[in-house]
């Protein structure tokens, strides 16, 4: 059956349940999710968002969603954890307001009601297209087909109280390639950023060492200055040769310290810019 006859013969909620499903299979997790049955026990789920939010969906959280077998008891606490830990998320980190989001009912969830799966998983989707990965998992949804990708958008404009139209009547999003562009751009915004950030990071190590090499030849050439002050011009030969070396060496080592303090405020003033183009960019993403 085409993609087409699916999206005219399928209900919204069946086609943002098949979709999600689809993006859930790009994640490298252990659990089973080849079929709705395998998900609807959240561990898979749960696998997911400790790669999405490891700091937040910690190896401690994720041990307490396990594998129950047909114990829908304990289903329904691994769907409990699941689904609260994401609101949390959602609401406390990402700051998303959800009054206006229909959300699943994890008594459904465990019943494999399609529509709450879908919403359950559309939550989850609101973690990834949130988390400090954000670039790389949004490019992930544009490489999948192209129905898939314009129901996933669908789910993530809704998620964010954006006006949606039924996926049965979706049209084929014109900004797509816009949308791509802009994920190449933020790609390579954010690997630039990552070089400059260590440039920078490495200039200011040569900075602190160089600082101290120039406290120590400091010190130094006081120490020879004071010998040749207090002995006149009866010091020894090799003190004011050395002390006219050091004279030399300070000024070398003070043009460097001048050139890589010009060079870390150049390469700080690049960081900030990089970084305030790469928080639009995802701003016109989100």
């Amino acid at each position: 059956m085409s993609a087409t006859s699916r999206l005219r013969m399928g209900s919204d909620s069946d086609l943002l349940l098949e979709s999600l499903m689809k993006w859930l299979h790009t994640f490298p997790v252990t659990a089973a999710r080849d079929t709705i049955e395998n998900v609807c026990d959240g561990v898979a789920m749960a696998q997911v968002l400790n790669l999405l939010a490891p700091d937040q969906f910690d190896t401690t959280w994720l041990s307490k969603v396990s594998d129950v077998g047909d114990n829908k008891r304990l289903k329904l606490n691994n769907l409990r954890k699941v689904l609260t830990g994401t609101l949390d998320y959602l609401k406390d980190v990402v700051g998303m307001q959800l009054s206006q989001f229909p959300l699943p009912d994890i008594n459904k969830v465990v019943e494999c009601d399609n529509a709450h799966l879908g919403r359950l998983l559309q939550l989850i989707l609101g973690v990834a297209i949130n988390c400090s990965k954000q670039a790389e998992y949004i490019q992930a949804i544009m490489e999948m087909e192209e129905q898939v990708q314009r129901v996933v958008m669908m789910a993530i404009q809704e998620m964010h109280g954006m006006p949606t139209h039924s996926i049965q009547s979706l049209p084929i999003l014109e900004d797509d390639m816009q949308v791509k562009k802009l994920m190449e751009e933020m790609e390579s915004t954010r690997v630039e950023k990552e070089s400059l950030a260590q440039k920078c990071h490495e200039l200011e190590m040569r900075l602190n060492l160089m600082k101290e090499e120039k406290s120590n030849l400091s010190a130094e050439f006081e120490h020879l200055q004071a010998q040749i002050g207090s002995r006149g011009n009866g010091g020894p030969v090799d003190s004011g040769i050395r002390y006219k070396e050091l004279k030399k060496e300070n000024e070398t080592l003070k043009q460097e310290l001048e050139s890589i303090e010009s060079q870390k405020d150049e390469t700080q003033a690049k960081l900030e810019e990089l970084e305030g183009r790469l928080e639009e960019s995802e701003e016109k993403v989100t």
